[in-house]
C-alpha cells in the first residue's frame, strides 16, 4: 500500500500532502476482512469505475412514480468505487470515509446510491449483482444492503 501511494505521487495523481492523509493501517484492515479476502481472490476487480446510463425519472425518484414524469428519461452517471465477479456474479462495494456513529443510518443515507449503481452495473455488463455492500472505513464495517 505505501509503495502504490509513493507511485501515485510520483505519477502525480496525488500530492505528497494527500499521500500522508491516507491511512495505510485503515486500508491494510479493509483487506484482512471477509470482504477484503473475497475481492482479492475474485475472478475479476474493477475499482474506479465510470457509467453513464439512461434511467426513468420514476427510478430515481419515487415520489414520482404516479405522476406523467415518471417515464420521463434522465441520465445518471458516477463512478463506481469497487466492484468483483465471483462464479459469474457481480459483486458492489462502495467505500465510505466519512465519519458515523451508527452503521444503520449511514446504509440508509447511501442506500438508494447503492441500489441505483446496482441496477447500472447489471445494465451495462449483462450480469446479476447478487450482493451489495457498504465498507466504512471509520470504525472498519462492512454493511450489507
Amino acid at each position: 500500500i505505501e509503495e502504490q501511494l509513493k507511485q501515485m505521487v510520483y505519477k502525480e495523481f496525488i500530492t505528497p500532502e494527500e499521500a500522508e492523509q491516507v491511512s495505510v493501517e485503515k486500508i491494510s484492515r479493509f483487506f484482512k476482512t471477509s470482504l477484503g479476502i473475497r475481492m482479492i481472490s475474485a475472478d475479476y476487480i474493477k475499482r474506479e469505475a465510470p457509467f453513464f446510463i439512461q434511467l426513468n425519472a420514476g427510478d430515481v425518484y419515487p415520489e414520482l412514480k404516479l405522476d406523467e414524469c415518471a417515464n420521463e428519461k434522465i441520465m445518471l452517471q458516477g463512478v463506481i468505487d469497487c466492484y468483483f465477479e465471483e462464479n459469474g456474479e457481480l459483486v458492489l462495494l462502495d467505500y465510505k470515509t466519512d465519519y458515523a456513529e451508527d452503521s444503520d443510518k449511514i446504509a440508509d443515507r447511501y442506500k438508494k446510491q447503492v441500489e441505483l449503481y446496482a441496477d447500472a452495473l447489471g445494465k451495462i455488463t449483462g450480469k446479476i449483482v447478487k450482493e451489495k455492500y457498504l465498507y466504512l472505513f471509520s470504525s472498519s464495517e462492512i454493511v450489507k444492503l
